[in-house]
């Protein structure tokens, strides 16, 4: 009992902290990202996938910011335990929110760690958000 709530623990941080480097990856400039991109990878996701994906790139950044104060100021692994979770829940409640699920979302962050053509698109979106 007490592993297996371990590696759920465990599990929902390694969910987190995926989450917001993934988000955080789109900071990265595109002259970073790999330079032979797939050709034609960029436009396999439409404009609407990639307008999701800023928004909701940006609401998990949020979600971040609001709440990594919160972890540090914790006093005991339970509260940052019941913190994350919180964070977590928030993270896939924005993410679904833009009409993605966790594996798309993912997918696409990815994506545009490799794909320059990409990244910039989604931070072209981000830019006009903010």
């Amino acid at each position: 009992m007490r592993a297996r709530q371990t590696d759920i623990r465990c599990g929902l941080h390694l969910l987190s902290v995926c989450l917001v480097a993934l988000a955080m990856a789109l900071f990265v400039p595109a002259t970073y990202a790999q330079s032979a991109s797939e050709p034609g990878s960029a436009g396999d996701f439409t404009q609407e996938e990639v307008q999701s994906v800023a928004r909701a790139s940006l609401a998990v950044e949020r979600v971040n910011e609001e709440w990594a104060p919160r972890v540090q100021e914790a006093t005991t692994q339970e509260e940052v335990n019941a913190i994350r979770r919180q964070a977590n829940t928030l993270m896939v409640e924005a993410i679904e929110a833009e009409g993605l699920d966790i594996n798309a979302y993912i997918e696409i962050i990815e994506m545009a760690q490799k794909d320059p053509e990409l990244n910039e698109r989604i931070m072209s979106h981000r830019e006009a958000l903010q």
